[in-house]
């Protein structure tokens, strides 16, 4: 490093939600730390490592500070115990970094006073806590409580769920995190009971004994201050997903729309002024996020009954799944009307419950594959209308990287449910597989799925770009636009880039053909859309209904779509604009769209093409897709990561009761 340079080593603990190799910028405690050094010239290097080496590193000087990291303290009346480490006296500490929040779990079947926390007959109420916790909160002293210490926050909720305690003391997030991704059977089975004391939140630690230590503490506090000053602070909180409903502005109420980070949402964004003029007695507050943090935050709410939204933008696998579970309330709407007829078949099918809509569409898509026609024409090569796989395979080979700056294809390899195993999943159909039998036993340990990923291994290491398991659309987009990927596999709705004149000035190069088949057609493509749906843990239903009903109209929905030409509706209105260069186009997705049925020839449990409407299935997606990622950068093999995969998933289907344990 420059000698002039100031940097601050910093080990960061896997502490999801708030740091991890896998989350949005190492997760928002490491975003935080990055841009808190960064206010005052300061370079911060973060690097991961378990909880016993970071502190071994901080011991010996070979790092500054570790996080995120409790306040840990050996209690007095448990000291000969051995309870808990004394880390108070040992390290310095930085301020509590903002985003946690301690909560009460209970099962909604324990029969507990909430006011006074007292069982029935003044039995002691059994409280778990993680062991290290620096005290129990002062409110629970004063009740018959017998603390019962654990290592994970895992193992409270399992205790909760087998009866073993009665009060979980957790953070928030991570509680909600947990359920959402580990054990989705838990979902609406507990209450959660806020407390006014937070005596556990995350820091900074640092070594007193370091010479550096104090300077590095005293330029983290520095910078804190300045982005709490400039809202920088605010808004890596809500990029992540953390954050308190404002206080109430007078005698407005505030509306909260948790919204995926789409074209269509900016465009949502410019018409706050619009609604709001014409309902003076509401505010609207818009929480844009990327996909899979928003997808995690509105279930974690969900899982909490919190509150904190009330629209919400939704996929098909939500409107389908949350709308069974009753967690979505139905759109008072007529749907006899010709304005909803106007709304696409396929589209329609997905959002009726009961003759009731439980969602209003906003755009749509299906997969298609995308190709540079200029570098075709270059290298001789002509594209299938209609191509397989082994098309696919045989064209990338063609494709000759001269300058080592070209790469001839891209699937989705970035991990989560809606990114790698999106395509993952239509692969695997292609192969001739499926999620579950009709029993819902897990079948990936079956031929099929190991083909296709070894076909998905051998096509990102060959001919994909480096570190795949990096690139998710946006990624792939981003090279693909620039030259530098000449065949990707997507959405449809990459076309609000690829043909937006602000965003890409060569249309002209852009070639699209069917999605690649394999042994099958049937689900080798995928349906999705995004709609706008109200939760059912909305406080403000009623002010919620007239704005989701209003943003979702055709009338409204076509003067967004209006402003910018792009074949991404969910209407046959939508496709009668003035497309311009993506005329063709636009009939070309519509023809898609009209014989796209994702349910034929895929027999329940199967129902959907890149995933199955079950609750559960996003945890599923989550470890999963995990696993075929691990298997991707070369940390495990296919077969393994199958097996693997094959566990995990039959242990999440057991838990939530799809069958019993066999002996």
């Amino acid at each position: 490093m420059p000698p002039s340079e100031k940097v601050v080593r910093v080990a960061s603990i896997e502490r999801e939600p708030y740091a991890g190799q896998q989350l949005p910028d190492r997760g928002m405690v490491n975003e935080l730390i990055t841009a808190a050094y960064a206010q005052v010239g300061v370079r911060a290097e973060i690097e991961f490592y378990p909880m016993a080496r970071a502190r071994v590193l901080l011991e010996t000087g070979q790092v500054d500070a570790i996080a995120p990291i409790r306040i840990l303290q050996q209690s007095s009346e448990r000291a000969s115990s051995g309870e808990f480490d004394n880390l108070a006296t040992q390290y310095r500490y930085s301020s509590v970094l903002p985003g946690a929040q301690q909560v009460l779990l209970k099962k909604k079947s324990t029969v507990l006073d909430v006011q006074t926390l007292s069982l029935p007959g003044a039995q002691p109420v059994r409280l778990s806590a993680l062991r290290g916790t620096l005290s129990i909160p002062s409110e629970l002293k004063k009740l018959n409580v017998v603390p019962v210490f654990v290592a994970e926050e895992f193992q409270q909720l399992g205790m909760l769920a087998l009866d073993r305690v009665d009060l979980a003391l957790m953070d928030k997030y991570t509680a909600a995190d947990l359920m959402v991704t580990q054990r989705p059977d838990l979902i609406g089975q507990l209450d959660f009971l806020p407390i006014s004391e937070q005596t556990n939140g995350y820091h900074l630690a640092f070594n007193p004994s370091l010479s550096y230590s104090e300077q590095a503490l005293a330029w983290f506090e520095q910078g804190l201050d300045l982005l709490a000053e400039s809202n920088q602070l605010r808004g890596i909180l809500n990029k992540h997903g953390f954050f308190q409903r404002q206080l109430a502005d007078g005698n407005k109420t505030e509306i909260v729309i948790g919204a995926v980070d789409i074209y269509l949402a900016e465009q949502m964004q410019q018409l706050t002024d619009e609604f709001e003029a014409a309902h003076p007695h509401i505010k609207l507050t818009w929480r844009v996020m990327e996909e899979n943090i928003l997808r995690t935050r509105l279930m974690s709410d969900l899982a909490v009954d919190d509150g904190q939204f009330d629209v919400i933008m939704v996929g098909d696998y939500e409107a389908q799944t949350w709308a069974k579970n009753h967690w979505l309330v139905p759109i008072d709407i007529d749907t006899n009307t010709p304005e909803f007829a106007d709304v696409l078949p396929v589209v329609r099918d997905n959002l009726l419950k009961d003759n009731e809509i439980v969602a209003l569409p906003l755009q749509s898509e299906t997969s298609i594959t995308f190709y540079r026609k200029d570098i075709f024409a270059a290298l001789g090569l002509t594209m299938p209308d209609n191509p397989s796989y082994a098309d696919i395979q045989r064209l990338a080979a063609q494709i000759i990287d001269r300058d080592g700056q070209r790469y001839a294809v891209g699937f989705r390899a970035k991990p989560g449910w809606g990114q790698n195993m999106a395509f993952f999943t239509t692969l695997v159909h292609s192969f001739g597989g499926k999620w579950f039998d009709d029993d819902y036993h897990p079948l990936l340990n079956t031929a099929p799925w190991l083909d296709a990923l070894e076909y998905y291994i051998q096509m990102l290491q060959r001919y994909g770009p480096p570190d795949p398991e990096n690139y998710g659309w946006r990624e792939n987009l981003d090279l693909f636009v620039a030259g530098k990927l000449v065949m990707v596999v997507d959405a449809t709705s990459a076309a609000s880039r690829l043909f937006d004149p602000a965003e890409y000035s060569h249309p002209e190069r852009i070639g699209y053909v069917s999605h690649p088949t394999q042994r099958t057609h049937i689900g080798s493509r995928w349906y999705w859309g995004w709609n706008l749906a109200i939760p059912t843990s909305s406080r403000n239903k009623p002010y919620a209904q007239q704005l989701a009903a209003w943003l979702g109209s055709a009338d409204v929905n076509k003067r967004l779509l209006a402003k910018n030409p792009t074949p991404i509706g969910a209407r046959y209105s939508s496709y009668e604009l003035n497309f311009g260069v993506a005329q063709d186009y636009a009939q070309f997705v519509l023809k898609q769209l009209e014989n796209d049925l994702p349910h034929a020839g895929r027999p329940a449990p199967t129902v959907g093409m890149q995933y199955v409407p079950i609750p559960e299935f996003p945890a599923i997606g989550q470890q999963v897709g995990l696993l075929i990622a691990s298997a991707v950068r070369g940390d495990i093999s296919a077969d393994e990561a199958l097996k693997r995969a094959q566990r995990q998933v039959e242990k999440i289907m057991l838990d939530a009761g799809y069958f019993e344990r066999t002996k």
